[in-house]
C-alpha cells in the first residue's frame, strides 16, 4: 500500500536512515502515480539528499514537471488589462497562512505592500486556521479558501479573479497547490521564498532569488528564470524576545556549540565536521535542542551516531523544554553550528537575532544558502565556509575570541534591523521585480512570444478533487 510506504519514509527519515527513506519515498511515488502529495514528498526528499548533484535533483523535478504539463492544457488566453502603469492584483497561494514559520518572512511584505499599486488576494490551503490566519485575512484585499477546490477549479477562479501575477510561496512542502500553476491561470507566475528549487513547472515563469543563494544559475537547474532580489530573497519578522545576553562562556568557562535544527537535518557530513569543531576546542560542549528529543529512543539513537561520528556523549546535552520565551533558548548557546546539505532557515535568523553568530558552510546548492545570504547581506560575510576546513577554522575562531563573541552579543541584532529585516527596503525590492515582470510580459504580448513554458498542450486536466468554496 503506498500509504503504509509513505509513512515508513517518515520513519525512516526520522531515524535518519537518509537512503532507506529516500528509496522508500520513491516506491511510495511510484505506486501512486496520481496522489501528489506522494510526488512532492518524494521530491522534497531528493531536494535533502547529499547522495543526489544539483544535477540530479533537478532532473528529477523536471520529470515530474513534464508529467504534470503533459496531463493539463494551459489557458492560453488571459484577458488581463496589457498596461503597464495600472495597478496590479497580485495572488499569493500558500498552505501556511497560519502560525508557522513561513508567515515570518510573508506578514512583512504583506503589511507592507503599496495598496495603491497592488491588489493582494490571498489563495490558501491553510488546514487549521488560527490568529496568523486572521491577520493575514486583515491584510488582504481577498481570502480565498481553496483546500475543497479541485486543481482545475482553483485555476478557473484565479483567471476569473484576474490575477496579473500568481505566485507560489511552498515550492514541494506539504500541502501545495503547484497544479494548479501547470493550468497557467495567470499570464505571470512565480516561485518564491517557500522552496529552495525550481518547482519543475516550465509554466512557472520566473523564481525570485539573490546573489548569494543560487550558485548554479544558467547550468540548467530551474525550468524557471530567475530574477534577483537586490537585498536578500526574504525580509524577517521576529518572535518577541529580549535583548541579547551575554555570551554563555564568560560565566561557564567553556563554549557551548549549539543546533536547534530538526534531527533529520543533522546530516552523517555535518555530524563528522562538527566532530572536528568540537575535537579543536578543549572543553566546548554542543547542546542539541528540539522538541523531538523527548523521544528517549531518539536520544539513544542519536548519542550511537554521534559516537560513531567521533563525537564525545559526555560533551553533549540535549534540551526540549521551551523556555516561555521561545527565543530565550540562544541565550545558552555561544555559537550556533549550521547543517547542509538543507541549511537553515528561520533558526538560523532566530539565532542571529539573539547575537548567536552563526558559521555556515555555503554549498553547492541553494538549500544550503540560506544563512549564506543571511550573513552576507546582514554584514558578516566573514563567518561564510567555502569548504568544511574553512567551516571548521571560523568556528573555532570564534569560540577562541571570548571578547568577539560579546562584541558580537550586540551587533547583531541592529545590523539585522537596518538589513534583513527592513520591510520597506525587500517590499520595494519585491514590487519592484513585479512591475519588470510584468512589463517583460507585456513586451512579449506585444511581439506575440510568450514566457517561460506553455509549450506543452497535451491532454487535458486530471481528475478533480471536489468542487470548490470560498
Amino acid at each position: 500500500q503506498p500509504s503504509a510506504v509513505a509513512g515508513l519514509a517518515r520513519a525512516l527519515r526520522a531515524a535518519r536512515s537518509f537512503d532507506e527513506s529516500l528509496e522508500a519515498q520513491r516506491l511510495a511515488a511510484e505506486l501512486a502515480p496520481d496522489n501528489h502529495s506522494y510526488q512532492s514528498a518524494y521530491l522534497y526528499a531528493v531536494s535533502l539528499s547529499p547522495l543526489l548533484s544539483p544535477k540530479e535533483v533537478f532532473q528529477r523535478h523536471a520529470e515530474w514537471g513534464r508529467r504534470i504539463e503533459a496531463q493539463v492544457r494551459p489557458m492560453a488566453v488571459h484577458h488581463n488589462e496589457r498596461s503597464a502603469d495600472r495597478k496590479l492584483r497580485v495572488g499569493y497561494v500558500s498552505p501556511d497562512f497560519r502560525g508557522h514559520a513561513v508567515m515570518r518572512f510573508v506578514l512583512p511584505f504583506l503589511e507592507a505592500h503599496d495598496r495603491d499599486r497592488f491588489d493582494i488576494v490571498l489563495y490558501s490551503e491553510t488546514a487549521q486556521e488560527d490568529r496568523s490566519t486572521q491577520t493575514a485575512v486583515a491584510l488582504a484585499d481577498a481570502f480565498i479558501r481553496t483546500r475543497e477546490m479541485s486543481d482545475e477549479a482553483l485555476a478557473k477562479q484565479i483567471q476569473s479573479d484576474g490575477i496579473d501575477i500568481l505566485v507560489d510561496l511552498a515550492g514541494h512542502t506539504a500541502e501545495n497547490r503547484l497544479p494548479v500553476f501547470a493550468f497557467k491561470p495567470a499570464p505571470v507566475q512565480v516561485s518564491f521564498l517557500g522552496y529552495p528549487g525550481t518547482t519543475g513547472l516550465t509554466r512557472v515563469d520566473y523564481f525570485l532569488t539573490d546573489r548569494i543563494r543560487e550558485p548554479h544559475l544558467g547550468v540548467g537547474c530551474y525550468t524557471e528564470h530567475p530574477v534577483m532580489l537586490p537585498h536578500g530573497a526574504c525580509c524577517y519578522e521576529a518572535l518577541e524576545a529580549a535583548e541579547p545576553t551575554a555570551p554563555p562562556c564568560l560565566k561557564n568557562g567553556y563554549v557551548t556549540f549549539g543546533s536547534s535544527h530538526r534531527p533529520e537535518k543533522i546530516s552523517p557530513e555535518t555530524l563528522s565536521v562538527w566532530a572536528l569543531v568540537l575535537a579543536s576546542v578543549p572543553n566546548s560542549r554542543l547542546l542539541l535542542f528540539r522538541d523531538s528529543f523527548r523521544s528517549e529512543s531518539l536520544k539513544s539513537q542519536f548519542r550511537q551516531t554521534l559516537q560513531e561520528s567521533g563525537i564525545n556523549i559526555g560533551r553533549v546535552d540535549f534540551g526540549w523544554e521551551l523556555p516561555e520565551r521561545h527565543l530565550d533558548i540562544y541565550s545558552r548557546m555561544d555559537i550556533m553550528l549550521d547543517v547542509f546539505p538543507w541549511g537553515s532557515g528561520t533558526t538560523a535568523y532566530d539565532a542571529m537575532w539573539m547575537g548567536v553568530p552563526i558559521p555556515t558552510l555555503a554549498g553547492d546548492r541553494g538549500s544550503c544558502r540560506s544563512t549564506a545570504s543571511l550573513l552576507h547581506f546582514a554584514g558578516f560575510p566573514e563567518l561564510i565556509a567555502a569548504g568544511p576546513g574553512d567551516y571548521v577554522r571560523i568556528a573555532c575562531g570564534l569560540a577562541s575570541d571570548h571578547q568577539r563573541l560579546t562584541q558580537l552579543r550586540g551587533t547583531i541584532r541592529p545590523a539585522m534591523k537596518n538589513s534583513v529585516c527592513h520591510r520597506r527596503q525587500f517590499t520595494q525590492d519585491l514590487e519592484t521585480a513585479y512591475r519588470e515582470i510584468w512589463s517583460r510580459y507585456l513586451t512579449q504580448a506585444t511581439n506575440g512570444t510568450r514566457s517561460s513554458g506553455n509549450t506543452r498542450n497535451s491532454g487535458h486536466s486530471r481528475k478533480k478533487k471536489k468542487k470548490g468554496a470560498r
